[in-house]
């Protein structure tokens, strides 16, 4: 409903970005109202959900396979081409993923995040497979579904990937003066009018699971008066840190072979959700590829601590409602994932495949 609204405003000459309310109002870039002017164009009024609800559960599904194919390209499961196991493992994710409440909760409430989620893995897959334009445009697609994905733009940066930069770049521009073109220039200036209020702002929503909100709430009681600035600092600091340091690996590691590829892509894509400073529940779908990538480990002790990160998650709305309003599940989880793909780093680096 929120892109809908946001869609039909925009075709009005209006500004879809205000009032700003988090949770409630229009925050993406103007080239998604393209897309969802597509399926209303297609669908029509009533119509509209429906089409965009099984658009979703298809590119859900088909984010599933993007996923197979990863695990594979990074030796997870070695197939040595025996279809059979290939079928195993493409049921094993298949299974542990179609009954993913955060997917349920996006399909449900009609999020972007499916789109968004499976133009990163198509990303990392195409260019693993030495398709950089095609794979660029992806993470454009992700970039204006969502805008962190632009952080990936550092990672290939890094991997010296100057042709998918490049695609990305393209991508960007086409898109962006598609979407100017069908609603007006002036909504590229609203659009990044709200960006400095985006990143100023703690949603203290207790359906917030970020670290940030939870540390608010937690605080907020004692009164005092520098807790936002400072918590607002701290946590960029951290991620800035986290940040610097996957760079360092990705540098270590650029000249790697598909597993380590897979690897750092994961433990961003985990910095990346987690430092979120807005963590809604459907947010953790994109963590989909690194809980893959642990619960085909080939340590048992690692499938161990995915299988928890997956049971953590799954079962964070129900603790929030039933045990306590705070999203302890949810932050033992999250630490617990960026832990386990931190960790991997050195190993991938070795080459270790145990």
């Amino acid at each position: 409903s929120i892109y809908h609204h946001a869609y039909l405003e925009a075709a009005d000459g209006g500004n879809p970005y205000r009032p700003l309310q988090i949770g409630k109002s229009y925050l993406n870039h103007p080239a998604l109202l393209s897309l969802v002017g597509v399926v209303h164009g297609v669908g029509g009024m009533a119509g509209t959900k429906w089409l965009w609800f099984f658009a979703s559960a298809l590119g859900w599904i088909g984010t599933l396979f993007v996923i197979t194919q990863l695990l594979m390209s990074a030796g997870n499961v070695r197939s040595n081409g025996n279809e059979q196991q290939h079928l195993k493992l493409r049921a094993g994710v298949g299974l542990l993923f179609l009954a993913f409440a955060p997917a349920w909760e996006t399909l449900l409430t009609g999020q972007v995040n499916v789109f968004a989620m499976l133009a990163l893995v198509a990303c990392l897959w195409l260019d693993i497979r030495d398709r950089p334009w095609a794979a660029g445009l992806c993470l454009a697609v992700a970039f204006v579904l969502k805008t962190s994905p632009a952080a990936f733009a550092l990672y290939f940066l890094v991997m010296g990937r100057w042709r998918t930069l490049a695609g990305a770049a393209s991508g960007v521009v086409i898109l962006t003066a598609l979407a100017a073109l069908q609603f007006g220039g002036g909504i590229l200036a609203q659009w990044w009018e709200i960006q400095p209020e985006m990143a100023s702002v703690i949603r203290d929503s207790k359906a917030n699971q970020s670290i940030l909100a939870l540390a608010y709430r937690q605080l907020e009681p004692l009164g005092w008066d520098g807790l936002r600035p400072t918590l607002l600092l701290a946590h960029k600091l951290g991620f800035l840190g986290l940040l610097a340091y996957l760079l360092w690996w990705s540098r270590r590691m650029r000249e790697g072979d598909p597993a380590m590829k897979v690897g750092l892509f994961a433990s961003f894509l985990s910095v990346l959700v987690v430092f979120s400073p807005l963590l809604w529940l459907h947010h953790s779908l994109f963590l989909a590829l690194p809980l893959a990538l642990l619960l085909f480990h080939p340590q048992s002790r690692m499938r161990w601590i995915g299988l928890s990160c997956l049971f953590l998650i799954q079962g964070s709305r129900l603790f929030e409602t039933q045990v306590t309003s705070h999203a302890w599940t949810a932050l033992l989880a999250h630490g617990l994932l960026v832990w386990a793909m931190l960790r991997e780093l050195p190993r991938l680096a070795a080459g270790g495949t145990g």
